[in-house]
């Protein structure tokens, strides 16, 4: 079962996030390519904005890179130091984003 969303005129499908594994504080994750939300009937243009960015973000370098990348700087610097989480989170309320967006927005926050 799925939903899609229509967010700065790109059709995003987005599934529940009913994952045991993750902590309840996560409304949502992008796994591959795949949006998972736990409020995905009800989600704010915001929050798929936000998710979408990631999905954006691993066509770009590859999903096992950007996992790699992501884990490494959590362990360095914690997860708001993460440059892929400043982008989405930076972004996440400005409309037309995902159109407007360049290759590689989130290498902007890496020294910041």
């Amino acid at each position: 079962m799925s939903k899609t969303y229509v967010v700065d005129g790109v059709s995003i499908q987005v599934y529940p996030l009913n994952k045991w594994w993750l902590p309840q504080t996560f409304s949502g994750i992008t796994l591959n390519g795949k949006i998972y939300l736990r409020r995905w009937e009800t989600a704010s243009e915001r929050t798929v904005r936000h998710e979408y960015i990631h999905t954006l973000q691993q066509k770009e370098l590859g999903y096992i890179i950007f996992l790699i990348k992501y884990v490494g700087w959590w362990l360095v610097r914690g997860y708001m130091g993460i440059p892929f989480e400043k982008e989405a989170y930076h972004y996440q309320g400005t409309e037309n984003y995902l159109q407007d967006r360049k290759l590689y927005a989130w290498k902007e926050f890496r020294k910041k």
